[in-house]
C-alpha cells in the first residue's frame, strides 16, 4: 500500500508545478523525455511548415516545408537557395510576378504553390527544377501555355485553373508521370492536343471554358478515370470515348447536348455520370451497358417523365431528377434494388404513388417543392428510410403509416397546410428532427406534439 505521506507530497508537487518557471519545470523532466519532446516538436515544425523565411534561414537544416502564403511578397529572396532540404514551398496569395533563378538549386524541391499571385506566365526557373512533382499556379493572369515541360519528368500534378489561358501549345513530351491536369475557368475553345500525349493521365478537368468539341484523340488517354468538362459548348461526344475502359467519372453538366447519345451509354466503366442542365427532353437510349453506374444526375432538364431507360440500370444507388417537369411516376422502380437516394424535388408531382414506393431499398427521399396533396399509405413499405423531405408541397395531413418507418431520423414538412400530426408518431423513437414551420399548427397542438415526441427536436 502506498504511504499516505508520499501521496500528500506528490499532491503538493502537482499543485506547485504550474506556478514554477519553465527552467525549473525542466529540472523535473527526465533527460530522455526532454529529448523526445524536443524531437517531436521539431518534427511537428517540419510537418506543419515554417511560416517565416527569416526563421527558416536562421536554422536552414531540416526545413522541408516553407509557408509564406498571404505575406504580400513582391519578390522572393535569392537566399532561398540556402534551404537545401526544402521539399515544399507555399507562396500563394502574394503579389509575385517572377521567381529567382536560385530556386533551381533546390534539388529536393517537389511541390510549389503559386496560386493567387500576379504571374502572366510560368516563371522560367520552374522548368529547371528537375524533381518537381506538383505545380499549382492557378488564379493568376496567365494567357498562354507555350512552354517546354519535357524536362519535368517527375511532374505528377499541374493546376492551371482560374487564369486567362486561350492558347495551349506546350510540349508535354516525356511526362510519363503526369496524372492530373486542372485547366478550369480559362478561355480555351479546345482541349489542348498536347494533353493527348500523356499516357498516365488519370484526371482531366477543363470545366468553365468555351470548348466546342471533344477530339477523337481522347482515346489515347487510356488511364483516364475522371473527366470534367462542365459548362462548355459540347453538343456531342465522340464514339471513341466508349473505349476509355478506366473512365469512372464523367461530368457533362451545362452543355447543350439535347440528348443522351449511344456513345455515352456504352462507357461501361462509368460510376458517376452528371448530365444536369444539358437541355435534355427525353432519354431514348438504354443504360443497361452501364453496369457499374452508381450515381446519375439528370436534374435541371426538360424531362416530362422519368426515362424508362433508367430502370435498366440495377447498380444505381443515387438518382437525381430535380428541376424537371415530371408529373407522374411510372412502373419500374422495383428494378432499382440498390437505389439508396432518390431526389425529385421541384417537379410537378401531385402524389406519392405506389409505383415509387416499390423501391424499398431507399433510405433518402427528397420530394420537396412539388404539388403533392396525397401520400399513399403504402409508404410504410419504405422501411429503410432515414430521411424524408416533403417540404413546400400542398399536404393537408400526414398518413399515420409514416409512423411505421422506424428508421426515420429526419422528417421535413415545412410549408404545407398541415394542422396536426397523428398520435401514432409516438412510435418514431429514432426521429431526431421534425420540421413543421410554415404550417397552420396552433399552440395547443404544438404542446400535444411535444408530449407524444419528447425526444424529437421540433422546428416551427
Amino acid at each position: 500500500m502506498i504511504n499516505k505521506s508520499i501521496i500528500a507530497i506528490l499532491s503538493i508537487m502537482i499543485a506547485f508545478v504550474p506556478a514554477i518557471s519553465q527552467k525549473q519545470s525542466n529540472q523535473f523532466m527526465n533527460k530522455e523525455v526532454q529529448e523526445k519532446f524536443e524531437k517531436f516538436r521539431d518534427m511537428k515544425k517540419m510537418k506543419g511548415g515554417v511560416n517565416s523565411l527569416e526563421k527558416a534561414l536562421s536554422n536552414p537544416k531540416g526545413v522541408k516545408s516553407l509557408i509564406l502564403s498571404g505575406d504580400s511578397l513582391t519578390i522572393l529572396s535569392p537566399r532561398i537557395k540556402e534551404l537545401v532540404d526544402l521539399e515544399r514551398i507555399d507562396l500563394s496569395n502574394n503579389l509575385l510576378s517572377d521567381l529567382p533563378q536560385e530556386l533551381s538549386k533546390l534539388e529536393n524541391l517537389k511541390e510549389i504553390i503559386l496560386e493567387k499571385n500576379n504571374f502572366t506566365k510560368i516563371p522560367p526557373v520552374i522548368f529547371k527544377i528537375k524533381n518537381l512533382q506538383i505545380l499549382d499556379i492557378s488564379n493568376n493572369q496567365i494567357l498562354s501555355i507555350d512552354n517546354d515541360f519535357s524536362e519535368l519528368v517527375n511532374l505528377r500534378k499541374l493546376h492551371l485553373s482560374y487564369n486567362k489561358i486561350n492558347n495551349f501549345v506546350g510540349n508535354f513530351t516525356n511526362l510519363k508521370n503526369l496524372k492530373e491536369i486542372f485547366i478550369n475557368k480559362n478561355n480555351l475553345s479546345y482541349i489542348p492536343e498536347t494533353i493527348f500525349n500523356l499516357p498516365s493521365l488519370n484526371e482531366l478537368k477543363v470545366s468553365d471554358n468555351n470548348i466546342t468539341n471533344i477530339s477523337p484523340k481522347i482515346i489515347e488517354l487510356t488511364q483516364l478515370m475522371t473527366f470534367e468538362i462542365e459548362n462548355n459548348k459540347i453538343k456531342s461526344i465522340p464514339k471513341e470515348m466508349s473505349k476509355l475502359v478506366n473512365l469512372r467519372r464523367l461530368n457533362l453538366k451545362s452543355n447543350p447536348l439535347d440528348s443522351i447519345g449511344e456513345d455515352i451509354c456504352n462507357i461501361s466503366s462509368l460510376i458517376y455520370l452528371n448530365m444536369s442542365e444539358t437541355q435534355l427532353k427525353s432519354v431514348s437510349k438504354t443504360f443497361k451497358n452501364l453496369n457499374y453506374l452508381k450515381t446519375l444526375d439528370i436534374s435541371s432538364n426538360q424531362l416530362k417523365q422519368i426515362p424508362d431507360a433508367i430502370f435498366d440500370n440495377t447498380s444505381l444507388q443515387d438518382l437525381i431528377l430535380d428541376d424537371n417537369h415530371i408529373s407522374t411516376i411510372q412502373n419500374g422502380f422495383e428494378k432499382l434494388s440498390n437505389l439508396r437516394s432518390l431526389s425529385i424535388k421541384n417537379n410537378m408531382l401531385n402524389e406519392i404513388s405506389d409505383n415509387m414506393i416499390k423501391c424499398i431499398s431507399i433510405n433518402q427521399l427528397d420530394l420537396s417543392s412539388n404539388k403533392i396533396v396525397k401520400i399513399s399509405p403504402q409508404i410504410n413499405k419504405l422501411i429503410k428510410l432515414t430521411t424524408l423531405n416533403l417540404s413546400q408541397n400542398q399536404l393537408t395531413n400526414v398518413p399515420k403509416e409514416i409512423s411505421d418507418l422506424l428508421e426515420l431520423k429526419s422528417l421535413n414538412l415545412t410549408d404545407n397546410k398541415i394542422s396536426n400530426i397523428p398520435n401514432d408518431f409516438e412510435k418514431l423513437k429514432t426521429l431526431r428532427i421534425l420540421t413543421l414551420k410554415g404550417n397552420p399548427i396552433n399552440d395547443e397542438t404544438k404542446l400535444n406534439i411535444k408530449k407524444i415526441m419528447p425526444f424529437t427536436r421540433l422546428i416551427y
